[in-house]
């Protein structure tokens, strides 16, 4: 019974609806091909800008990948910016850690340590968002 129900509903799906679905298919593919024209755009055009766009990427990986850069965040950025975040977190929380004596670094050197936080964990990355931006100001123009 259910077998015979379920034959009825597929003829009947593939009877009407598929037909349907196929004028619409068509359709859609017309109006595409018209978009096409109508726009001018251009297929290979478009996939040589892809590949420069993606030329432009691995340079800027290949750039990255740069040692020195690294190195310079793992001997001065990193041990700075952990001596920081424990002399927040005891000043802030002395109560979570009570037994932390972090001691705070002498005038001189708490400018020098504030200038290493803010070009390695501030400016850096604000560099790239910043450059961004104004990048796409100047293409809207």
């Amino acid at each position: 019974m259910l077998a015979a129900i379920g034959a009825i509903i597929t003829s009947i799906v593939n009877g009407v609806v598929g037909p349907l679905f196929g004028f619409l298919n068509k359709k859609q593919d017309i109006n595409l091909e018209m978009f096409r024209t109508e726009t001018g755009f251009d297929l290979a055009a478009y996939q040589a800008v892809l590949a420069a766009n993606a030329e432009a990427n691995n340079a800027k990986i290949i750039a990255n990948s740069w040692w020195g850069a690294h190195l310079l965040i793992l001997l001065f950025g990193v041990p700075v910016g952990v001596h920081w975040a424990c002399l927040m977190l005891v000043s802030t929380f002395p109560e979570t850690f009570p037994g932390w004596i972090v001691k705070a670094p002498a005038p001189a050197d708490s400018e020098l340590e504030r200038v290493i936080i803010q070009s390695f964990f501030i400016m850096a990355p604000a560099i790239p968002v910043l450059s961004a931006l104004a990048e796409r100001i100047g293409r809207r123009k």
